[in-house]
């Protein structure tokens, strides 16, 4: 399963594409290049059991679910997959200071009411609480907690943190994966230091070296 750098939910849905290369969809030749994490409704549950934002109960409930009715698992993947790309584009837009589309907050909105539907307010010992329904195997539950997380962070969060991996410089096709800058001087420039990050310093070594190189070569020919 594919890390979660992206700090928030949402972005680490949106983040399950490999590379992404940006909202537009990537051209035919570049299908190779392309990992997606999640193509059928097992693979979203496991993705949610991997977020943890259902139990292990609650996912092979799902599972069962899905088993007794396949073609509402696939309709409810479907709605999954959309809301992703729904997602991507509308804070891959905030982050390139760019209005989202009409089409995609309204698919995210329509997917949030939804999901407050089944949700209750919970009294706790430090107060009170959203809590999920976890009586009835509903094969959308994975989809709350995103969409959730998504109204969320759009209209509460800071969205000047919202920003885009540029990947590593050379790359056929961009990471693009998004990422929420938590940290203090909002110096955050990929979406793992670890990944994306040292590998463009490296290719930024390379590329370097070999200028180095060239600029050498001429006075050692010259100097024969």
């Amino acid at each position: 399963m594919h890390p979660l750098w992206g700090g928030k939910l949402c972005l680490d849905f949106a983040n399950t594409v490999e590379p992404r290369g940006g909202p537009a969809p990537v051209a035919a030749l570049a299908d190779a290049l392309i990992r997606e994490y999640l193509k059928r409704y097992l693979d979203l549950v496991a993705w949610a059991l991997y977020a943890e934002t259902v139990t292990e109960a609650e996912a092979r409930r799902l599972l069962r679910q899905a088993d007794r009715h396949p073609d509402e698992a696939e309709a409810t993947f479907q709605r999954a997959t959309t809301l992703r790309e729904a997602i991507y584009r509308i804070f891959w837009a905030v982050a390139n200071n760019q209005a989202p589309a009409a089409d995609d907050v309204t698919t995210l909105q329509h997917e949030h009411a939804e999901a407050t539907l089944h949700a209750a307010i919970v009294a706790t010992g430090e107060g009170f609480q959203w809590r999920w329904e976890t009586e009835m195997a509903a094969l959308a539950r994975p989809i709350w907690p995103i969409a959730w997380s998504a109204t969320e962070l759009l209209i509460e969060g800071d969205l000047g943190r919202i920003k885009v991996c540029p990947g590593v410089p050379g790359q056929p096709i961009a990471c693009a994966w998004l990422f929420y800058d938590a940290t203090k001087n909002r110096l955050r420039h990929w979406c793992s230091m670890e990944d994306c990050g040292a590998a463009a310093k490296a290719r930024r070594q390379t590329d370097r070296r070999r200028a180095a190189r060239r600029r050498v070569a001429p006075s050692a020919t010259h100097q024969r």
